[in-house]
């Protein structure tokens, strides 16, 4: 399965054809096309954690896991909680991972568990491996990441609700409504 394959464990020549594809895309922004055509799900998930795992500050950070350990059975507490960037990506990455069929439970946990890796910058366990390799990240802890993966399980069940209800579509989102309090200059 292309999400819980160890993209540093690829042939040499997938390994370069994959920097050489996101180092094109870095730099040419009509390079960005070459995701529309790219066929190999072993190369988009590779290009998808090397983001996320490259991005300057983990998506989820300590604080929105201690944030989602303690609240983990309240979804809409959690969404509210946790910034809306990351609310929204996260919801983004979940509907996808909702579509995937058929699909079995202990693969969908899989793939829930590497997507974690990468939102936290820290490896999981994931059939007898920690993913991410060759990484200089921190063990996420076994009681955390289950937490986390019941959440997510909770808000998929949420989001698939809400896909259910007559017209609704994919540009409908279940992250609630917020108010915005915008400070003056001073």
């Amino acid at each position: 399965m292309a999400f819980t394959v160890d993209h540093h464990s690829l042939p040499e020549e997938r390994q370069k054809y994959l920097k050489q594809l996101r180092n094109d895309i870095n730099q040419h922004r009509e390079a960005i096309d070459k995701i529309n055509s790219e066929t190999d799900p072993t190369i988009l998930t590779g290009l998808l954690f090397e983001w996320l795992e490259g991005l300057k500050q983990p998506v989820l950070d300590r604080e929105d896991l201690s944030i989602i350990v303690g609240r983990a059975y309240n979804v809409e507490s959690c969404i509210l909680a946790l910034t809306l960037e990351d609310i929204m990506l996260i919801e983004y990455l979940l509907r996808f991972v909702t579509r995937l069929r058929p699909l079995a439970a202990n693969k969908k946990v899989d793939i829930l568990k590497r997507l974690l890796a990468s939102l936290t910058h820290q490896t999981v366990g994931i059939n007898g491996r920690c993913l991410p390799t060759r990484k200089d990240f921190q063990r996420l802890r076994d009681g955390t990441c289950s937490q986390v993966i019941n959440f997510m399980l909770r808000m998929i069940v949420e989001l698939q609700k809400d896909m259910m209800k007559p017209g609704k579509d994919d540009a409908d989102v279940v992250v609630p409504s917020r108010r915005f309090r915008i400070r003056a200059w001073k």
